[in-house]
């Protein structure tokens, strides 16, 4: 069976939040959202499982955000994740290599800020990514 009594829970946080899902040609599936006011990424094996050879636990999560969340992931045709999201008063688009690292090859380091108005409240100093740190240092 799938899970546990066919569902699955990631359980780090008591407000997570799974906004999208896609599923990969291997049939893994990818589940984003939130986990309280930070972007949040999981790839589950075919049983429900977390896959812990993504993101090196199974999930990634972007941290240091004011408020924060994944709305939408989609699969390239690299099979690289698209996250699309907020943060605060703006948007955030990010794409992730298959083993849940950053693709540095796009925006920068693997994100695109999209700020609204003058006010940013994202990446700020010390937030982490998948691999490590993100947004001004």
């Amino acid at each position: 069976g799938f899970g546990t009594a066919g569902t699955a829970f990631l359980g780090i946080s008591s407000a997570e939040v799974a906004n999208s899902m896609a599923l990969q040609n291997d049939g893994k599936i990818v589940v984003a959202g939130s986990a309280g006011a930070q972007i949040l990424v999981a790839r589950y094996l075919t049983t429900g499982v977390l896959d812990t050879s993504f993101a090196s636990q199974g999930y990634a999560i972007f941290n240091d955000y004011v408020s924060a969340g994944a709305t939408s992931v989609l699969l390239d045709s690299n099979q690289k994740i698209v996250l699309a999201g907020y943060v605060c008063f703006g948007s955030i688009v990010s794409r992730l290599n298959a083993d849940g690292s950053f693709d540095g090859t796009f925006g920068t380091g693997g994100l695109v800020l999209n700020p609204i108005g003058s006010f940013v409240c994202a990446g700020v100093a010390g937030a982490t990514g998948p691999t490590g740190p993100i947004g001004p240092t």
